[in-house]
């Protein structure tokens, strides 16, 4: 039986359309035939009502991913110095859509201004699932130095670029 490659994409600032990326690649593996599943473990801070990603991959695919986790409830299982039963939970979400895939995407954690630790969330949780990492990131108002600069300070997080 082969392993279940795993890609973890990350964003490395705020509106960086990590959604738009992580849907755009489970299309282009799904019409590459690959078995691919998707996976939002934890919703976007100050998110209402179902994630969209998760909505968007039910309504794109023949994919039933789990809903994800309110971002309140993780941040909650945090401050309790609960990571690790947060991480179990994600492990646990995450197996339900690897099973017979043998792509999963998981979009990770986009960064607002009102979530502090996202950048560790993140991190943790590439880990948790043995995880290839993917960064996103946009120069959006920025220069492309700046953009850089960015993507350097995100590798350093998941060991850095050469990890």
């Amino acid at each position: 039986m082969s392993r279940t490659h795993v890609y973890y994409l990350a964003p490395t600032g705020p509106g960086v359309g990590l959604t738009s990326v992580s849907l755009g690649l489970l299309h282009a593996l799904d019409r590459l035939g690959t078995r691919a599943g998707f996976l939002k473990p934890i919703a976007q801070p100050g998110a209402s009502g179902p994630d969209r990603s998760t909505h968007f991959a039910r309504s794109s695919s023949d994919l039933d991913p789990p809903e994800a986790l309110p971002y309140s409830s993780a941040e909650a299982l945090l401050r309790q110095g609960r990571e690790s039963q947060l991480l179990a939970e994600v492990v646990g979400r995450f197996q339900q859509v690897a099973t017979g895939a043998d792509v999963v995407i998981v979009e990770g954690v986009a960064d607002a201004a009102d979530a502090l630790g996202v950048e560790h969330l993140n991190a943790a949780i590439a880990q948790a699932l043995d995880a290839e990492v993917i960064l996103v990131g946009a120069i959006g108002q920025g220069t492309v130095k700046e953009c850089c600069q960015r993507l350097e300070l995100s590798s350093a997080l998941y060991g850095g670029p050469e990890a």
